[in-house]
């Protein structure tokens, strides 16, 4: 009896090679940084991309805990007022958004509360109403001479 045709098979790239059931080696896992399981470290040949190096991911990821580290530095709150917590402000100044360190200098004027001294006194109504839209919780009150704003910072 003659035998069944077999189909031709599809055109295009092979099928990929099947994993074996076996558990894989710790020691080839310390070994490979690529991840394709041949413990040599570099990418699989045939044209795959190259997986990043986990040397390489570690490093980048410092960097990048260490720069946000750097910019909250001063804006996270604490039980000390710090002017830098004021740096994020916007106000509408002169018919303009503008950031409140150019209408005004920030100080702390004690431990728990800033003092907002304005360059222009006519901004104060503003000055106040854009510490309370920010967000932080803060609540500005008018005080201490003309064109100047008290913030007590809350515990």
């Amino acid at each position: 009896r003659p035998l069944p045709r077999q189909k031709n098979p599809a055109p295009g790239p092979p099928p990929p090679a099947k994993k074996s059931r076996g558990a894989p080696s710790a020691s080839a896992d310390e070994d490979d940084d690529d991840g394709d399981g041949d413990g040599d470290g570099d990418a699989a040949a045939g044209g795959a991309a190259a997986l990043p190096r986990l040397a390489d991911v570690k490093a980048e990821m410092a960097a990048a805990v260490a720069q946000f580290a750097a910019e909250r530095a001063g804006k996270m709150r604490s039980a000390e007022a710090s002017p830098a917590m004021l740096d994020d402000v916007v106000v509408e100044a002169y018919g303009a958004r503008a950031a409140l360190k150019t209408v005004a200098a920030v100080f702390a004027r004690d431990g728990r509360t800033l003092a907002v001294r304005l360059h222009d006194p006519g901004l104060l109504r503003a000055v106040e109403k854009g510490i309370r839209g920010a967000g932080l919780g803060l609540n500005p009150v008018p005080g201490g001479g003309d064109g100047e704003v008290m913030v007590p910072v809350p515990q």
